[in-house]
């Protein structure tokens, strides 16, 4: 995929929750996983916001796979960061 197709993918992607899978040229070796929010996108990098709100500068070459979290994942992740497991099973 050309660089301009793969960043006018990311700009419909912006703003939604995904997971984002990435190989960076210098140590190829190593995929990432990032769980976060695109944040922007510009011609060659994209800018994500992970979920403790730190800001992370990607390479649009560096990407290997980007999946957008369903509606109910993103649901019992907040709700597992509101409970604070005071609960007891009867």
């Amino acid at each position: 995929m050309k660089l301009k197709e793969s960043q006018q993918l990311f700009e419909q992607l912006k703003g939604k929750p995904c997971i984002i899978r990435y190989m960076p040229m210098d140590n190829p070796s190593t995929i990432y996983k990032w769980k976060g929010v695109i944040v922007d996108v510009s011609r060659t990098h994209l800018l994500e916001r992970d979920r403790r709100g730190r800001l992370h500068i990607l390479r649009l070459s560096d990407i290997v796979e980007v999946t957008v979290q369903p509606e109910n994942e993103q649901l019992n992740e907040q709700s597992k960061k509101n409970n604070d497991g005071g609960e007891a099973n009867a």
